[in-house]
């Protein structure tokens, strides 16, 4: 198993991860945007019966990278 075509913003330990995916940033400002996502109500999604799929769709409208 590995990498395709997800990411993760991760709010918390997320064990299954670990030997998965490699973590490659951090959120240096804006958490609570992370945390008011980490409680959208979810399910699964209706086709591919994937968990933790948001009931209403969330969008990132911008993200900063900087490169250090």
């Amino acid at each position: 198993m590995g990498g395709s075509n997800q990411w993760f913003i991760c709010d918390g330990d997320q064990a299954f991860l670990d030997g998965n995916y490699a973590v490659f940033g951090k959120v240096t400002s804006g958490m609570n945007v992370v945390r008011a996502i980490s409680e959208v109500n979810t399910q699964k999604h209706p086709t591919t019966q994937m968990d933790d799929w948001p009931v209403e769709e969330v969008t990132i409208i911008s993200v900063r990278i900087v490169s250090k």
